[in-house]
C-alpha cells in the first residue's frame, strides 16, 4: 500500500509540468506532444506496476522511459517558445 501512495505522489509531482509542456509543444509540434505523451503513458504504467508489485527497484524502467520522453517534452517546449518568439 505505502508503494502504490508513493507511486501517486511521484505522479502528482510530475503532472503540471506534463500538462503545461504538452499544451505548448501542441501548439508548433503537435504530432511530436502526442508521441511523447504516449511514451509518457507507457512509462507511467511500468513505473507504477514494477513498483507497487516488486519495490523500489521494479520502478528502473518505465522511470526510465519516462525521463527521456520527459526530457524531450522538455525540449520541445524550448523550440516552441522560441519559434513562438522567433
Amino acid at each position: 500500500m505505502n508503494n502504490g501512495q508513493r507511486c501517486q505522489i511521484n505522479f502528482l509531482e510530475h503532472i503540471t509540468f506534463l500538462i503545461l509542456g504538452t499544451m505548448i509543444c501542441a501548439a508548433f509540434y503537435p504530432i511530436w506532444a502526442l508521441v511523447l505523451q504516449c511514451f509518457i503513458f507507457m512509462g507511467r504504467l511500468l513505473f507504477s506496476i514494477g513498483y507497487t508489485v516488486w519495490g523500489p527497484s521494479g520502478r528502473l524502467p518505465g522511470a526510465l522511459i519516462m525521463d527521456v520522453a520527459i526530457f524531450a517534452t522538455f525540449g520541445l517546449m524550448i523550440a516552441s517558445c522560441v519559434k513562438l518568439i522567433v
